[in-house]
């Protein structure tokens, strides 16, 4: 707690006492008894509030530093029944994930002090192309449909994952950080519909507004509510704003971010009971050229991304270095659902994602 030095004056001397600096005291009593009696009390009340502040602080520590993230089911059979994927903008694994006295270390303490220590890490991980929305496109439907821009009147001409949920009776929902309504279709403030992949599929034009919703706020959104009340559908993309993505915004912002969402989702009822994982990872890395195959060039920095896995299932502190990539990711959430594999995600040179990282 910082303190300040603030001089209450008396006839023939000055008594220094520290306080609060948003408080300041003055006394102004002329009696000797009555001036040092002021000041115990003074000191008195500051101690208080000082240990009482240690004590709120411990207790409202992050529940990352309380409590195990990932690991608590290791080796039991998997019960995943919801899987939610969160998906973040324009950085490259180097700018990311690093030693500890790295710069990506100390930008995105999160990510490296947590995440990368406690769950699991894909380190071989590739986006698809560039720009940004063929990316998103992959992860939903095995290809970019067609995409090569981030267009906002175009659609996606292949089928997608989220169709499938439907008719297997699954549900899905698509949380937009900032979107102003149901399924908007235009840019909007630090809302960019080129990241909410669900406005891209003509399919999806009658369900759309009931699936895909504003993700509101850590209290009260539509996120919250689900985690709190149980009601996660199967499967849930998240996409932050455009600053929170650190799109516009820095590493440490979209940091912050990640920690106090990721906190709201491992401390549910769902993730303690070993039904919900979640799956991070960005759309793509810095720079790059536009329609570049990222997987016939994995050196390239700009295709090189990390994907973090986080469940009960997965081991602590696990590493993979199998080449993986978005069509991995759809792989997986397939696999899980016992859905067809769509365009990528059936070929056998996709490698299949495991929950434990590394078994």
């Amino acid at each position: 707690m910082v303190m300040f030095n603030h001089p209450v004056r008396r006839p023939n001397r000055v008594i220094t006492i520290p306080c609060h600096p948003d408080r300041v005291v003055e006394d102004q009593m002329s009696q000797g008894a009555g001036a040092r009696l002021r000041t115990l009390r003074v000191l008195l009340g500051l101690i208080i509030a000082s240990v009482a502040l240690m004590v709120a602080q411990a207790i409202h520590a992050p529940a990352e530093a309380q409590a195990q993230m990932c690991g608590t089911r290791v080796g039991k059979a998997v019960r995943i029944k919801h899987v939610i994927v969160i998906v973040m903008e324009n950085h490259s694994y180097g700018q990311l994930i690093g030693p500890s006295t790295s710069s990506a270390a100390r930008q995105n303490p999160f990510l490296n002090g947590v995440l990368k220590r406690r769950c699991g890490l894909a380190t071989n991980y590739s986006g698809i192309t560039h720009p940004s929305l063929p990316n998103y496109i992959s992860m939903l439907s095995g290809s970019t449909g067609g995409i090569h821009t981030n267009c906002n009147a175009c659609w996606a001409n292949a089928p997608t994952l989220l169709r499938q949920l439907e008719r297997h009776r699954l549900g899905w929902r698509v949380f937009a950080e900032s979107m102003p309504a149901p399924c908007t279709r235009h840019d909007a403030g630090l809302y960019e519909k080129h990241h909410n992949p669900a406005t891209y599929y003509r399919v999806l034009v009658p369900t759309c507004s009931r699936k895909n919703l504003p993700l509101g706020s850590l209290a009260s959104g539509h996120l919250a509510r689900a985690l709190r009340r149980n009601t996660l559908p199967a499967f849930t993309m998240i996409v932050p704003n455009n600053c929170h993505n650190t799109h516009d915004c820095s590493m440490r912002t979209g940091d912050d971010w990640l920690r106090l969402r990721i906190r709201s989702i491992v401390s549910s009822p769902s993730y303690v009971r070993g039904r919900t994982a979640v799956l991070l990872t960005w759309d793509e890395g810095a720079g790059g050229q536009d329609r570049l195959d990222c997987l016939a060039h994995r050196g390239n920095t700009s295709c090189h991304i990390p994907l973090f896995v986080i469940s009960p299932y997965t081991r602590v502190g696990s590493r993979t270095s199998m080449p993986l990539s978005h069509y991995s990711v759809l792989k997986a959430v397939e696999r899980r659902f016992h859905l067809r594999r769509l365009g990528h995600a059936g070929s056998r040179s996709t490698r299949a994602l495991r929950w434990c990282v590394r078994c």
